[in-house]
Parts: C-alpha cells; structure tokens; sequence
C-alpha cells in the first residue's frame, strides 16, 4: 500500500525510531500489558490476548524477558485496584 519493500521500510522506520519495527510493537504491546495488569483485574490471558499475544506461555515468558517478574509478579507489586 506504501510501494516500499519490507527492507526499505524496516530500515526507515529503524532510522527514524531508533529500533526495529518489531521490538517498537513488541515495547508498545508490553507497555500496555502493564497498564492493565495494574489497573484492572483481568486474568493474564485475557491481557495476553488483548495486547495481540494468542498464547499466554509466550507472552509470560516475553515479559519475563523484558521485566525480570512474570506478569503475576507484576500485578502483585504494582497493582492498584479497579
């Protein structure tokens, strides 16, 4: 739709944000998955889902990656309430 090729916009998109298309979406989803792990009470897969991560095991693990806690760990030392 943008008539570039997948290189060229990776590589544009890599030079204006600073880091790849992929981990940019990753960061966004992961930022929003902690906004709902303490505002809400919605079970870690319903998050998952939410954030586009169909498997919960791979979502849990990612964020593990990312955060050094499970997203259950998350919840319980930042969780706000509803």
């Amino acid at each position: 739709q943008v008539h570039m090729s997948r290189s060229y916009f990776s590589q544009c998109f890599k030079d204006i944000m600073g880091k790849p298309f992929n981990e940019y979406v990753r960061d966004k989803r992961m930022e929003k998955a902690k906004e709902l792990l303490v505002s809400t009470q919605l079970p870690i897969l319903q998050i998952a889902e939410n954030v586009g991560y169909p498997n919960e095991k791979y979502f849990s693990r990612l964020f593990r990656e990312l955060e050094g806690v499970t997203p259950s760990e998350y919840r319980v030392r930042h969780f706000q309430g509803a």
